[in-house]
């Protein structure tokens, strides 16, 4: 049984942090002033080095906490950013940061700074060229990917072999979420809340308890889940 908790608002904040909490929390405004790249950020994620990572529509952005070092397309720079818009970001136990475009995966490597396209093909010669929506991994190693209208990806854990799951509608596809008990969550843009726990040998809608679609109008475009299992769609 999963427990569903559902929220309209981006920010959740404890009433406690307003009554009997005197523990102040500041807030610091970075923006193109700032030397952000552009305006518009559509992913965040912090390295295990400490850099924040910031994905825009025009460029990726590194932050070390005093500045920022822009990454993005150069013509005649085969070693760079090959698309501008940042749609997720990932980084692998190596150290590695997967970034997922408007035109598939770039890689970068932390050590010579230097980005190369993620080229491999699945199993039925499928190559990843379109949005790159999520990236993320299971409690086994193997990376999954959410991209537009191709569908979800998994590359396996050796890094080898890259698995092609043409789901329903992949035009609508958006996120993807993996829970505790490995449960894959799949959101769609209008079209409800998937799920699988066999690898998409089945892939059901989740309804309520009155097996009505609770999300069909609306874009499923946030899953998470808590230590408890509990699922956030936002």
């Amino acid at each position: 049984m999963y427990n569903l908790r559902f929220f309209l608002l981006f920010f959740i904040f404890d009433i406690s942090y307003f009554y009997g909490n005197t523990e102040k929390y500041y807030f610091k405004h970075l923006g193109l002033e700032q030397g952000l790249s552009q305006s518009s950020v559509l992913c965040i994620m912090q390295d295990h080095t400490g850099f924040m990572w910031f994905g825009t529509k025009d460029g990726l952005n590194r932050y070390d906490g005093n500045s920022f070092k822009i990454f993005q397309y150069k013509y005649d720079d085969p070693t760079s950013l090959g698309n501008n818009v940042i749609n997720s970001l990932f980084e692998m136990k190596n150290g590695e940061i997967w970034i997922g475009t408007d035109a598939g995966i770039y890689i970068y490597n932390p050590k010579s700074e230097c980005f190369s396209y993620f080229s491999t093909s699945s199993q039925d010669g499928t190559k990843i060229t379109q949005p790159v929506y999520k990236i993320t991994s299971d409690s086994k190693g193997n990376v999954w990917i959410v991209v537009e209208s191709q569908g979800i990806f998994c590359l396996k854990n050796k890094g080898n072999k890259l698995i092609h799951y043409p789901i329903k509608k992949p035009n609508n596809v958006s996120y993807l979420e993996i829970d505790y008990t490995n449960t894959i969550w799949v959101g769609y843009k209008g079209e409800g809340l998937y799920y699988t726990n066999d690898n998409f040998k089945t892939f059901n809608l989740f309804t309520d308890s009155n097996n009505i679609n609770i999300f069909a109008d609306d874009y499923v475009f946030k899953i998470m889940t808590d230590n408890h299992n509990h699922l956030y769609i936002g």
